[in-house]
């Protein structure tokens, strides 16, 4: 199970996930409960987090973690179904706590509804391998958006009922998840990977820089863009046309812009939820490290 819950290769992914694991005990800290309140919320989350990252991981037909690599995607899916189901149960724990009844009333479905909207997500990328900007940022939202806002709104709940705080923390929470969701697509995206990625079965065509090229390039060079989509895997220059046509649409400028834009909402909405200090710092920074198109212009 601990090859299981480590979504990623190297160092920066673990800490990063170390601190994304944080998200309920600082959103709860933040509106004056204490961190350990939240640990079974944690727990139920961080189950469900790579429970997702293991289907996601499946579905897209990504590179194989060292721990099922030899065993096959059974092996991880078996891992998904586990993870899914020992969520469930850390979540039920909340209605046998003392005083906590009310609580998982609420908590506990708006889980399973978050998770409802996730599942839309994931069908949309899977049935739509050409978004249009529009779409892409719609299935970010509900993707990775509604998981985080549902991290940061449960952690805060366990501590105020106060709603403008609960719905300030929660869309606090969307605006990083789409944060982390752009980060990981660009990750995928940089050059120096394509064609390795293209052999792997990522579909390149659903990639935010490809999206935004594909919608504001004329008609000729969109069609060599997808021509040379097409032919990634057998064709080592098609990721050098792929990159030149992406840098020619300004797609750079525009991540940047928007990956600004989604900060400032991340933070405004951080401070406007009245945070106590120590936590709002630490919220901010997990925002300051997933923003920033820097690895994709390199």
């Amino acid at each position: 199970m601990r090859f299981a819950l480590s979504p990623g290769q190297g160092e920066n992914a673990e800490g990063r996930y170390l601190r994304l694991a944080e998200l309920p005990a600082l959103c709860c800290q933040a509106v004056g409960g204490e961190p350990g309140w939240a640990d079974g919320v944690t727990a139920a989350w961080l189950c469900f987090y790579q429970a997702a990252h293991l289907m996601d991981s499946l579905q897209d037909q990504d590179e194989p973690e060292e721990w099922w690599a030899e065993a096959g995607t059974g092996v991880a899916l078996n891992a998904a179904s586990g993870l899914f189901f020992t969520a469930s149960l850390l979540l039920e724990r909340l209605h046998r706590e003392p005083g906590r009844g009310d609580l998982a009333g609420e908590i506990v479905p708006e889980f399973y509804r978050s998770f409802f909207i996730m599942c839309n997500g994931q069908h949309q990328e899977l049935t739509c391998p050409q978004p249009s900007l529009e779409q892409y940022w719609r299935t970010a939202a509900e993707k990775s958006g509604a998981f985080f806002a549902l991290a940061c709104w449960a952690g805060a709940r366990l501590a105020t009922v106060e709603a403008s705080r609960l719905e300030n923390l929660r869309e606090f929470g969307a605006h990083l998840g789409v944060l982390i969701q752009v980060k990981d697509d660009l990750e995928e995206f940089k050059p120096g990977r394509l064609p390795g990625r293209a052999l792997q079965g990522r579909r390149m065509g659903s990639a935010l820089p490809v999206v935004y090229a594909r919608e504001v390039l004329p008609e000729r060079e969109r069609s060599r863009l997808n021509a040379a989509l097409n032919h990634l895997a057998e064709d080592p220059h098609a990721a050098v046309i792929v990159n030149q046509l992406v840098d020619q649409s300004g797609a750079g400028l525009y991540l940047i812009a928007e990956l600004e834009r989604h900060r400032q909402q991340a933070l405004e909405a951080l401070y406007a939820a009245k945070p106590e200090a120590q936590a709002a710092a630490q919220l901010a920074r997990l925002v300051e490290s997933n923003q920033g198109a820097g690895n994709y212009l390199r």
